[in-house]
């Protein structure tokens, strides 16, 4: 009974003691929880009846940013803004991300607020260019084809594509008066330093190749769906 009894004891001892070595599991970082909500942004849009095209257009693009919450809203002024990644396809396969903001404002009759999940598709070397150059302006820079908000949008039906970026985007809320015209996008230097472990321009990430991070693995594995 008393070797019974130790062994019992030996046992839970045992077991109090790698609890208490175990710890929690190590918490996201900011840019690890935004690639991994990129990620799922993209697995729920392209699956989504909405968006039925989307996935046409993602088999003929040169890239795409993905903005898993854009946050719209104001009374007269509205202004617009996320955070997200651009991902680019180089023989056959997804880039690993650089990580973007959308900044944008405008002046009109609106009202209301809104969050969106927003991809749009950049169908042309030209157009990435032009984003990688930094503070491209929607609209001015690039022509841009911004479909109704949480439906598919109609071009690409017949096979052609003739603006340089196309959005979609799915939305929660009440907004009138919104797009995406004049909005700007630049890449973020310092997330990427933190994501990365080095400083990395966008391009040096999504043309280059200089940077890889494992975390990223199944955002790129979604895309290549």
């Amino acid at each position: 009974m008393k070797t019974t009894r130790r062994s019992l004891l030996m046992s839970a001892g045992a077991g109090l003691a790698l609890a208490a070595g175990a710890g929690p599991a190590a918490a996201l970082t900011d840019e690890e929880e935004l690639v991994d909500r990129a990620r799922i942004t993209a697995l729920s849009m392209l699956s989504s009846n909405d968006f039925q095209n989307l996935q046409d257009f993602m088999k003929k693009a040169a890239g795409v940013l993905i903005f898993p919450s854009v946050l719209k809203g104001g009374f007269i002024i509205g202004a617009e803004g996320g955070r997200g990644l651009l991902c680019a396809r180089h023989g056959g396969d997804w880039s690993y991300p650089a990580f973007y903001h959308l900044a944008g404002a405008s002046i009109g009759f609106q009202i209301g607020g809104q969050i969106s999940q927003v991809m749009m598709v950049i169908m042309n070397e030209a157009a990435l260019g032009r984003i990688l150059a930094n503070n491209i302006e929607l609209g001015a820079g690039a022509s841009i084809a911004v479909g109704p908000l949480g439906k598919e949008i109609g071009a690409g039906s017949s096979g052609e594509f003739e603006a340089d970026i196309y959005t979609f985007a799915a939305t929660q809320g009440f907004y009138a008066g919104m797009n995406f015209e004049g909005a700007s996008i630049s890449e973020d230097e310092d997330r990427n330093t933190y994501y990365y472990g080095k400083r990395l321009s966008a391009a040096d990430i999504v043309l280059h190749h200089a940077g890889a991070n494992s975390q990223a693995e199944p955002l790129r594995q979604a895309l290549r769906t």
